[in-house]
């Protein structure tokens, strides 16, 4: 087996496999050489409370990176692997709100055309891809049945129907169209579309990175003192990210399916401010039209201390209509139609926002000094 295992998702994701399989597992390093790459793997497993000493004996870090031709690896050690892989996870990409699909392109696009050449060239890998929920909301309106479904169940009209320009997205999409292509050509390819990713469902530890949304929205909001009445936002567990992923790939029915991953409950706003006043933030609820005109102030006033400020785009995009909008079209996704009856069963229950997961987020965000000083109390 082949993974990349220096991120967030990705530690998540080999420890579930060091603990679910024997396999022997390969990993993916951005590194020049393997002393380099055995530092960084164990140090990102360290950093998450994951490293095991009795699971060295399975790793083999492989010094490479995937913006580079055929992943940055040897050729004798590339055509090695070639012979002992049989399956390849991939989700080493570069995420950012911020950059143009041209600055993405080389590690989200083209080092997914190389982990997909690699495979096809061994001729006995499968792929298990990880994408992103969101690549749904580039191009939408060219899946004409969601479109269809939506509008007549929610009795909203098309111009609900959300269109997002961002380069990070852009990328997942097109590489959705090139797992298609693979498929086609005959090459085993499963595509997996987590949504928004959040810290550990039991201990909260999380990136903290700039690019994870949900810790932006509640540390952001807490910095404004309001967050928004409207039902929307959802998010999913790295640790039920990893667990469903590994649970799919080792079940041959996975093979050639989209699998959608997220919560189906909705993240409650009046959860949130109750549990950011029980830690001490004056926080209220208003209603989405009267946070999302102070949100995009921070663009006005070029306010870059709030941590919604790299993401006034996207909430500009996000209009009242289109926020709702985007739930229906989330839940249509999420019903993971076009899969076998067994796996949309392993998927469940996906209540997972639960209050106890968000106390645990916030009180890791407060612990790791990664929310700002609540008021003092007088």
């Amino acid at each position: 087996m082949l993974t990349g295992a220096t991120g967030f998702l990705g530690a998540f994701l080999l420890d579930a496999l060091l603990q679910r399989t024997d396999a022997i597992i390969h990993c993916l390093v951005r590194a020049g050489d393997e002393a380099h790459a055995w530092h960084r793997l164990r140090g990102n497993l360290e950093r998450y409370g994951l490293w095991r000493e009795e699971h060295q004996e399975r790793l083999r870090p492989v010094p490479g990176d995937v913006s580079l031709p055929r992943l940055g690896i040897p050729a004798a050690l590339s055509a090695a692997l070639g012979q002992e892989v049989d399956v390849i996870l991939h989700g080493a990409s570069q995420i950012s709100w911020l950059l143009p699909y041209r600055d993405l392109f080389a590690s989200n696009v083209e080092g997914t055309r190389q982990v997909l050449q690699l495979a096809a060239e061994s001729r006995r890998a499968s792929v298990h891809h990880i994408s992103s929920l969101g690549s749904t909301l580039i191009r939408p309106f060219e899946n004409t049945r969601m479109v269809e479904e939506v509008t007549a169940r929610s009795g909203l009209g098309t111009e609900s129907i959300l269109e997002l320009p961002l380069g990070y997205l852009e990328t997942k999409w097109v590489t959705h169209r090139m797992v298609e292509q693979a498929r086609r050509r005959g090459l085993p390819v499963t595509l997996y579309a987590p949504g928004l990713i959040t810290g550990h469902s039991q201990t909260g530890i999380d990136s903290l990175s700039q690019s994870q949304f949900l810790h932006a929205l509640i540390k952001g909001s807490a910095q404004l003192g309001c967050f928004p009445d409207g039902l929307g936002w959802r998010f999913i567990p790295v640790d039920v990210v990893a667990r469903d992923i590994v649970s799919c790939l080792l079940d041959p029915a996975s093979v050639n399916h989209d699998i959608y991953l997220d919560s189906t409950s909705l993240l409650s706003p009046e959860l949130v401010v109750e549990t950011l006043r029980c830690f001490g933030f004056d926080v209220r609820v208003v209603p989405y039209a009267a946070w999302r005109r102070k949100v995009l102030a921070l663009a006005a006033t070029a306010d870059t201390q709030n941590a919604l400020f790299p993401f006034t785009d996207v909430i500009y995009a996000l209009t009242p209509l289109r926020f709702l909008g985007q739930r229906h079209q989330f839940e249509w996704c999420l019903e993971n139609r076009g899969c076998p009856d067994e796996l949309r069963a392993m998927l469940e229950p996906r209540d997972h926002i639960q209050p106890s997961v968000v106390s645990q987020m916030i009180d890791y965000y407060v612990r790791a000094g990664a929310m700002p000083a609540p008021p003092v109390q007088s």
